[in-house]
């Protein structure tokens, strides 16, 4: 449940894809937040889901290099979101110097650990893997660090603005009723949809 502190007014005809800002696109931003060094490459993990399409987009208003690591490269997502994508065989081929925003976790994070160079920077999402791969990347001298979202105002309000001067936009998967609940999980967990999956009430 939401405290009336946490919400923003919006007009009762807007677009309900902007129901992807509130957790996904939160996400994105607050592990943004966390890399500070903007003048090396930053790689995402996942970024066709929610949370990585969104990213891409923040950290390319942020001026960023941003080069998607996906198993499928090639899709027409990232096209159009005009980011440079190679596969995961590719980013394990290369030492790099570079900001790490894994949204995947398990064997494909610890695997893009390795190689990663000393003084590189990750932001892991998943909370049932975080320990792991930060331990991996902490002892390779890469700084690494877990994250959970938090309720924030003033980054919903920045995000809803970008939304609104379309310099972001919200790719919507599917759309499932309150009462598919089940298959909406379903859904997420065959990893086959892109962008956000979204409930509507």
């Amino acid at each position: 449940m939401a405290l009336e502190s946490e919400l923003i007014k919006v007009s009762l005809q807007e677009n309900p894809d902007i129901a992807g800002l509130c957790l996904a696109g939160l996400t994105a931003k607050q592990a943004l937040d966390k890399f500070s060094n903007h003048n090396r490459p930053l790689y995402v993990l996942a970024p066709t889901g929610g949370v990585g399409h969104l990213a891409i987009q923040l950290a390319q208003l942020q001026g960023r290099k941003v080069i998607a690591v996906s198993t499928r490269p090639e899709h027409e997502l990232l096209s159009k979101l005009k980011v440079t994508a190679i596969s995961y065989n590719e980013f394990y081929q290369h030492q790099v110097e570079c900001d790490l925003l894994d949204l995947i976790g398990g064997d494909i994070a610890l695997q893009c650990v390795d190689s990663m160079k000393p003084d590189s920077h990750l932001v892991t999402i998943p909370s049932v893997t975080k320990e792991i791969v930060c331990e991996r990347a902490t002892a390779r001298g890469v700084r690494a660090e877990g994250m959970l979202v938090a309720s924030n105002l003033d980054d919903l309000k920045y995000l809803y603005q970008a939304y609104q001067a379309g310099k972001i936009s919200i790719n919507v998967s599917h759309y499932f009723a309150m009462a598919d609940i089940a298959q909406a999980h379903h859904c997420m967990e065959s990893g086959k949809h892109v962008g956000k999956v979204i409930i509507k009430a």
